[in-house]
């Protein structure tokens, strides 16, 4: 192939290129750096880049150590860049805190995207709200927080109208339930 490895399964051989990993802290400040260098590309390119490049040096040094020793690690802020501008896909199996971050980069570039939410972290989250319809019946809407497993999902599939959901086909893993819920958005959905 073309460096690529091999997978054998089901007496097919398929060739795929290695993937391209990006290991810095996928979160909100970095959905927010991508926001602020595309609006600043507009009007700056210059100012736009060192404004990634100052958000790429604190993201980076926010890394442990363990991993910084990784060779894996992308240390340069342009390739850090255009890996998260040019990707084809986002995927996010079981990504904890990061799994909003995912969704909403994904959304914001009009990438398709799979992601597995597993756990809330409510109290890491408090500002995170589902609007419920009030029981009165006088169509008033009453918020409250997002703190089970089913709000959360909730909450991520309400940031695109279009977004899907399925379950993935497998069932208990080591005598619990796994997460198996995907929420995910393909091409066609942002036409």
């Amino acid at each position: 192939g073309d460096g690529g490895e091999s997978f054998t399964g089901g007496g097919n051989t398929l060739d795929f290129p290695p993937p391209d990993h990006l290991k810095i802290y996928f979160d909100r400040l970095l959905v927010e750096a991508v926001r602020k260098y595309s609006i600043a590309c507009a009007t700056d390119e210059i100012i736009a880049v060192k404004e990634w490049n100052e958000y790429f040096r604190s993201a980076s040094d926010r890394i442990p150590r363990s991993t910084k020793m990784n060779e894996e690690v992308i240390r340069d802020p342009h390739q850090a860049l255009r890996s998260i501008l040019h990707c084809s896909l986002f995927v996010g199996f079981h990504p904890d805190q990061a799994t909003e971050p995912v969704v909403d980069l994904a959304i914001y570039l009009r990438k398709p995207f799979a992601v597995v939410p597993c756990c809330v972290f409510p109290s890491e989250f408090p500002d995170r709200r589902l609007s419920q319809n009030n029981a009165d019946g006088d169509g008033s809407a009453e918020e409250m927080r997002v703190r089970t497993y089913d709000n959360f999902v909730c909450y991520l599939k309400r940031k695109h109208e279009k977004m899907r959901v399925a379950e993935l086909p497998f069932d208990e893993l080591g005598g619990s339930t796994a997460r198996r819920t995907v929420l995910y958005m393909i091409p066609e959905d942002y036409i």
